[in-house]
């Protein structure tokens, strides 16, 4: 992978990790941390590819044609594991940890770096996370893993405080603007404004016209806090769900909570919901709307869980519906 693939604003993220191969000070464990959809995956195996690679040059970059590369590009490197979620939203369970371990015990068959990048680590249950803390404690020969994690609190502290920690995040707009403009998206600030500064989100939207579902939801919810909307909460429910993931709606709930707590506070609402929660931002009582984001924030974090997610969605809109005076 060379660097040129990097998405633009990942390149002071990627300065630091070179500078930790030129330093030769590489950490045993890095924790790639930041909101979804800012590439953190590609930066890890962009790191990878280069303490793997046998011929990096003065320039630290993976050049594409020894042996390692071509098995990095094959993904039959031995001595690169990547380790993640069987479903998006699953936990990773004791026995895939079990596994690693089995495979650590043995050595890095090459004479570079072993690297193990865990991605969604947060996603690691109590069992897998205490059997893991074990690798770190006992470090390996040449072994360095790469922790990625949307919620870097859900891991143990006693994890994290074995990790160098990168903390990822957007820096210039106008990076993920001009990148935005070259995959063809119109309008890239008010798709990244959608995305809430998520770019690769941002590119997502774009090629499915999210921008107009997102419109309609926005009337909707509106639609059932003022008592004009045509749907009740649970009708409403059971329709965004046929197209949306509870994930997106409650990112989306929870964006246009803030914006009318904002509001109250006479600061702007972004371009997309300036107007359409004009009609009903001087009619909420504010501790009610402190209330439902509370609530919003409790099944936030409940969602990945074995709950009933139409009933979680449920109980938020209901509590919506009586946001006005």
């Amino acid at each position: 992978m060379k660097e040129s693939s990097l998405y633009p604003w990942l390149q002071p993220y990627s300065n630091r990790l070179l500078d930790y191969i030129r330093q030769n000070k590489i950490p045993q464990a890095l924790l790639l941390t930041g909101n979804s959809g800012l590439g953190k995956r590609k930066l890890a195996e962009y790191y990878a590819s280069i303490l793997l690679c046998e011929n990096p040059g003065d320039n630290l970059e993976a050049c594409g044609e020894c042996q390692s590369c071509k098995l990095i590009a094959s993904a039959t490197h031995p001595d690169f594991l990547m380790i993640e979620p069987e479903e998006p939203g699953k936990a990773i369970g004791i026995n895939v940890i079990r596994g690693l371990i089995t495979r650590l015990s043995l050595k890095p068959q090459f004479n570079g770096q072993r690297i193990i990048i865990i991605d969604a680590a947060d996603y690691l249950n109590n069992a897998a996370a205490n059997a893991f803390l074990k690798c770190l404690e006992e470090p390996n020969e040449r072994t360095s893993f790469v922790l990625i994690a949307e919620k870097p609190s859900l891991l143990p502290i006693t994890i994290r405080s074995r990790c160098q920690n990168l903390f990822i995040e957007l820096g210039d707009k106008s990076v993920v603007y001009d990148w935005l403009t070259q995959q063809q998206v119109s309008d890239p600030e008010l798709m990244l404004e959608l995305a809430q500064d998520s770019p690769l989100k941002a590119l997502a939207y774009a090629g499915n016209d999210m921008l107009t579902l997102y419109q309609q939801c926005l009337s909707h919810w509106v639609g059932l806090i003022s008592g004009k909307g045509k749907l009740n909460a649970v009708q409403l429910a059971e329709n965004w769900q046929k197209t949306l993931s509870v994930e997106v709606i409650l990112d989306w709930l929870s964006k246009w909570l803030i914006i009318l707590v904002k509001q109250q506070y006479q600061q702007p609402a972004g371009r997309i919901e300036q107007s359409a929660l004009q009609e009903i931002r001087n009619r909420l009582d504010l501790s009610k709307l402190f209330q439902c984001y509370d609530l919003l924030l409790q099944s936030r974090r409940l969602v990945d869980t074995q709950v009933n997610k139409q009933l979680l969605l449920e109980r938020v809109l209901i509590e919506a519906s009586h946001l006005s005076k």
